[in-house]
């Protein structure tokens, strides 16, 4: 045990209590309990459940440990979506007691096709601005507003600054952002663009043909 109590950087809490352990060494002292069996597959149900960030950060650090280092096959049950996204390399989606969706993180992440799925990766993720939120930045930004959509081996985002900066476009960032799984990189941007409408018109052709355009501006999907 003691090498299991070292593994989970748990050697100096040897003779504690129960009582004098912070709710992570309680998770620490948990997965070393499990990991005395020798098991094959591991369980870990809400393991980083009304834990604070760090301590999450932590606990997760450890589980891809078991992972990697034991050759422990992990499933993670969670309603955190980015505790998938830093640990999972597979997800189940489950829906009213049923698996709605299923498969590699990154392809469930970057390209949710069942609503629920949608609704829980939008919550890590920032997709196509809702209509409550686009009403915001239709206020706060002058010009049309179009959303870039990214996925690894798609043209890189400063290909697409070029190509609005060449068409002599004035273009700014409204919101968004670009989601890393694994060395792997998706992600949404959108951008308050201004300039004549025939010459966002043609930037916007020209950029479709490598990256998924969404003209919010109600031209369509590009």
């Amino acid at each position: 045990m003691a090498e299991l109590l070292a593994f989970v950087g748990l050697s100096d809490k040897a003779r504690a209590y129960p009582e004098q352990l912070s709710g992570g060494q309680k998770q620490r002292v948990g997965i070393a309990r499990a990991l005395a069996t020798r098991p094959s597959i591991l369980l870990a149900d809400e393991a980083t459940s009304a834990l604070d960030p760090e301590t999450t950060h932590e606990v997760l650090s450890l589980l891809r440990r078991v992972n990697e280092e034991q050759g422990v096959t992990m499933v993670v049950i969670t309603h955190e979506m980015d505790v998938i996204q830093t640990l999972a390399t597979k997800v189940a989606v489950m829906d009213g007691g049923r698996v709605i969706e299923q498969g590699e993180v990154f392809e469930v992440f970057s390209a949710p096709q069942h609503p629920a799925s949608q609704r829980f990766v939008g919550t890590v993720v920032k997709g196509i601005p809702s209509p409550a939120e686009l009403a915001v930045l239709r206020e706060r930004h002058a010009g049309r507003i179009v959303t870039f959509s990214f996925r690894d081996g798609d043209s890189s985002q400063a290909a697409v600054f070029l190509d609005l900066a060449a068409a002599g476009l004035e273009f700014e960032l409204i919101y968004g952002g670009i989601n890393d799984i694994r060395g792997r990189a998706f992600g949404h941007l959108t951008l308050a663009i201004r300039g004549t409408d025939a010459a966002i018109d043609a930037a916007l052709v020209q950029i479709g043909t490598h990256v998924e355009v969404t003209d919010i501006s109600g031209e369509g999907v590009r």
